[in-house]
């Protein structure tokens, strides 16, 4: 007697009895045979007279490549602008005609973006895999590649989501089994990673896309939502639905304000770890607080990490996709006073799986420390004595100067210190002293000249965002200028510790001969007046050093922004929403998330990799303005 379990892959049943043939050839009363195919999977097995046979499988293909512009064009049939496929995809999905080996219109890719996103048009213009966070951006990268197909005509659509209100991420089992998990303001959720029916068999496929998607998910993720309303209370019920925590255990931070609508949670990798950042109002005073999510099968805990008052003026901004913009973090105003110091997180996400914090930071301190350093000792003759030789030691020296402004607020990041100073943060002085030498009533005098050089730092303040396109990835912007000046005095240096003013000299070699009074400006007086004032000659020079990094979850995890941007004023970062950037603009970078080769696209300049990284050969264009890029499948 025959037994079938077909999941998939019906074509393959006549093989399947061609091996129960077979094996009951052999005289084996007892025998099992798997076969693994390029797309399916054949389980044969007899016992005695019974035959049993299990296939799983069937055609599921995953378009890998990347599009730009995102925009679906009405036809007959209506296709995706545009669309450029891996060579993988090229020879084994799209037979390998010429017109599709670069950025070409796409029929399977013109799928409109869900409205739970809230987004309009294609799902490939304002979405990417790199705003969800953890193994959450490749379970979207493989839904974006999925497109129409006989088992989905009308196409798959993304409808998990990356956002505050709710948040998206995948969870590792202790058996390796991924989990679908779902926070919001009703509770957190967890059911198994919807996949496929007869998916499994496809780690035998050709295309590298469905073999890892089935190798990371157990088959092809379907994209199913999790159940609402009734459905999902008889889910729970049946135990296909685990709530992990309640509408009253989130109640904590969903009672409190996000900082933008786009700040979902960051996940960790496996999944067991959940961070965010929001803020309260309570009159007038502004309060940020860190928020972790430990979460396992078992249930989800919620944490408070560290919360504090944000002092101080506006250092960071967070991406607001609603309306296309940057938004001020809320603070408060100054608290002067005595010396204070305060470090609060607002932003939080994952770098290469280890979590980065942005702090919001305030010093307010005063004071200037000063190091001072003689080189040596040289003898003075005074002329303050009239008639004597009163000798004199002169200490030649310099100091350095350390100084905080008593107003500093910085952003401050993990990967990215910040900078505290405002003002002065450190001068340099130099003096250097040589000498004129004259003759004068038969004896040799050395006169000092002095040179001073002032190297003088100022350090604005640190500033920072976040990434549009990229939930775990922030900017932070530092600048630093140096003012050196140079300044030369003549023969005579004007020591007022007297009224009446001290004219000073170097007697030279020994503390011998007359004075040097004010005969030697020729003033007949007994009492010593300046004659000419000294000479003195200055020369400024200086140099701007701007840099702006950015940390996100690529294989470097840091690049750096073109310094030939040109970025906001002071005043401009405090008082106005937008980027950091006078003549407007986003920082919009979207990298690929699954797969080998290192894919990026960032709308401003980065001077070490700016499109892409070493294998990127698949954008192969240096539009690093063009911000509508979504990678799909596997890159």
């Amino acid at each position: 007697m025959e037994h079938k379990l077909i999941q998939g892959g019906e074509q393959y049943l006549p093989f399947a009895r061609s091996r129960i043939k077979a094996m009951r050839a052999t005289g084996a009363k007892y025998a099992s045979q798997r076969f693994v195919l390029p797309d399916a999977e054949v389980n044969v097995q007899i016992v005695g007279q019974q035959a049993y046979i299990r296939i799983t499988g069937g055609v599921y293909d995953i378009l890998s490549g990347v599009t730009k512009d995102g925009n679906i064009i009405t036809g007959d049939p209506d296709t995706l602008r545009s669309f450029k496929p891996t060579a993988e995809t090229l020879k084994f999905i799209l037979g390998n005609p010429a017109a599709n080996t670069d950025f070409h219109d796409e029929r399977r890719l013109a799928i409109e973006a869900h409205a739970d996103l809230g987004v309009s048009g294609s799902q490939y213009r304002d979405i990417c895999s790199s705003m969800y966070s953890g193994t959450m951006t490749k379970l979207a990268q493989i839904i974006l590649g999925l497109g129409k197909s006989k088992r989905v005509k009308d196409g798959t659509q993304l409808r998990y989501d990356y956002r505050w209100a709710l948040c998206h991420g995948v969870l590792t089992g202790p058996d390796g089994k991924k989990w679908l998990i779902q926070i919001s303001d009703d509770g957190v959720f967890a059911m198994r990673v919807p996949i496929f029916k007869g998916s499994q068999g496809g780690a035998g496929s050709k295309q590298t896309a469905v073999r890892e998607a089935v190798r990371l998910f157990g088959g092809v993720p379907s994209g199913a939502p999790f159940p609402t309303g009734a459905a999902l209370t008889a889910a729970i019920d049946a135990g296909t639905v685990i709530e992990l925590a309640s509408a009253a255990d989130m109640a904590p931070v969903y009672a409190k304000s996000s900082y933008s609508s786009a700040m979902g949670w960051s996940f960790n990798n496996a999944g067991t770890e959940a961070h965010n950042t929001c803020y309260s109002e309570s009159a007038g005073v502004y309060t940020s607080y860190h928020y972790r999510l430990n979460i396992s099968l078992t249930g989800a805990a919620l944490t408070l990490v560290t919360s504090g008052t944000i002092k101080g003026g506006n250092r960071f901004k967070f991406w607001e996709p609603a309306t296309s913009n940057y938004l001020r973090i809320p603070n408060n105003t100054w608290s002067s006073g005595g010396a204070e110091l305060s470090k609060v997180p607002v932003f939080v996400c994952h770098v290469n799986d280890t979590l980065e914090i942005v702090s919001h930071c305030m010093h307010h301190t005063a004071g200037v420390s000063t190091d001072e350093y003689a080189p040596g000792t040289k003898f003075m003759a005074d002329s303050r004595s009239g008639s004597g030789y009163n000798v004199n030691p002169y200490n030649a020296s310099w100091r350095i100067e350390t100084g905080v402004y008593a107003y500093s607020v910085y952003a401050e990041g993990t990967s990215i210190p910040g900078v505290g100073s405002a003002g002065i943060a450190r001068t340099d002085w130099s003096g250097l002293s040589t000498y004129g030498t004259f003759m004068f009533g038969g004896n040799q005098y050395d006169c000092p000249a002095y040179t001073t050089v002032r190297v003088q730092t100022n350090n604005a303040e640190s500033i920072g965002c976040t990434l549009a396109g990229t939930r775990d990835g922030y900017a932070m912007r530092s600048e630093s200028k140096t003012l050196q000046t140079t300044t030369t005095r003549n023969i005579f240096e004007n020591n007022t510790v007297d009224a009446v003013g001290i004219w000073q000299g170097y007697v030279s070699p020994t503390p011998a001969g007359p004075p040097i009074n004010d005969y030697l400006y020729g003033v007949t007086s007994t009492t010593p007046t300046p004659g000419t004032p000294p000479y003195t000659a200055t020369v400024s020079t200086s140099v701007t050093d701007p840099k702006t990094d950015t940390v996100s979850s690529l294989s470097d995890g840091r690049g750096r922004i073109d310094n030939t941007e040109t970025f906001a004023t002071s005043g401009d970062q405090t008082t106005t929403d937008g980027v950091w950037k006078s003549t407007g603009g986003t920082f919009n970078l979207r990298a690929s998330k699954f797969g080998t080769k290192r894919e990026i696209i960032f709308s401003r300049k980065i001077t070490d990799n700016n499109v892409v990284g070493s294998d990127g050969a698949l954008l192969g264009y240096a539009g690093y303005a063009d911000q509508h890029i979504a990678f799909v499948g596997y890159i």
